[in-house]
């Protein structure tokens, strides 16, 4: 456009709409997978053995975690506050452990195979 042309236009803050269509779908129905894989072609083969090692460790680590935190809370008898706080424990640090094991997990990948995964070129 030249510049008179834009001084003529008005502002607009959103670019003009462009509706696409939407055909009805049956959510509670399982997905069409004719034709395709039951996983991804770029997928690793061993992306079972790499789960199963983080959520395992995640695991391993919550096991540890509520077993020295049961024995600290347990020192005088077991009471509901200690059980109720044992609980709330366990669930957040199962969380925190999986963002950890996940994160080493990725890091180890980056450094051992510069990151690139999934079937990404450069």
């Amino acid at each position: 456009m030249t510049q008179p042309e834009q001084n003529t236009l008005p502002f607009q803050a959103l670019p003009p709409e462009a509706p696409l269509a939407m055909p009805v779908q049956d959510l509670h129905a399982a997905p069409d997978m004719e034709g395709r894989a039951r996983t991804p072609s770029t997928s690793p083969a061993t992306i079972g053995l790499r789960r199963f090692l983080v959520l395992g460790s995640a695991l391993a680590l919550t096991a540890f975690g509520a077993w020295r935190t049961h024995k600290v809370l347990d020192a005088n008898g077991t009471s509901i506050l200690g059980v109720v706080m044992l609980v709330l424990f366990v669930a957040l640090f199962l969380w925190i452990a999986l963002a950890f094991t996940s994160s080493l997990a990725g890091f180890v990948s980056l450094i051992t195979r510069g990151g690139l995964g999934l079937g990404i070129t450069r």
